[in-house]
């Protein structure tokens, strides 16, 4: 009879947790990802097509001093972030975007990688970026001058390479630099 007097209370789960708080967590966390994953990505782009993109900064300041054009740092977890992933497979991987940045930017990946082996010198490297440009999450994308200076920062987009690429435009344009994307 004991059993059955409690029977009208929520029961605990785990960690003490009511059951049903429990339920609606479970819910709201597996709708998220089913709505996550079931938008649309853009329509095609170009087909996949792999930019070639800079590790070492030194290199990547260098090739902006002759050119004359901003670095484009990307903060990137690219084996384990999803909205790393998703901004690489939308945007980055793209002809839309390579033939962009081919007239634009100098690009650089800062990784940060949980699964893949990466020489101790870039992740010194990267870190000292990260806590140079107060970077708290990924992804995160700069526009930086040769000398350093930020002109833009901004993370992922819906909408494709042509709307990201039209965002950080805007970005650099609304800046208080005098700087301007070539």
């Amino acid at each position: 009879m004991n059993e059955l007097a409690g029977a009208g209370t929520s029961t605990p789960g785990p960690r003490g947790v009511p059951w049903p708080i429990w339920l609606l967590l479970v819910v709201g966390v597996l709708s998220g990802v089913s709505w996550w994953w079931a938008t649309e990505p853009p329509p095609d782009q170009g087909g996949v097509v792999r930019a070639a993109w800079l590790e070492d900064y030194n290199s990547a300041v260098a090739k902006a001093t002759i050119s004359g054009r901003p670095i484009l740092i990307d903060f990137t977890g690219s084996d384990w972030c999803g909205p790393c992933v998703r901004l690489r497979n939308e945007v980055f991987d793209t002809s839309v975007f390579t033939t962009w940045a081919d007239g634009h930017v100098v690009l650089l990946k800062c990784d940060f990688p949980r699964f893949r082996e990466q020489s101790a010198a870039i992740a010194a490297q990267n870190q000292q970026l990260a806590d140079r440009y107060a970077i708290e999450g990924f992804p995160t994308i700069l526009i930086l001058t040769a000398q350093g200076e930020e002109l833009a920062r901004v993370g992922y987009r819906r909408g494709g390479a042509a709307v990201w690429i039209a965002d950080i435009e805007e970005t650099v344009r609304r800046g208080t630099t005098s700087a301007k994307m070539p």
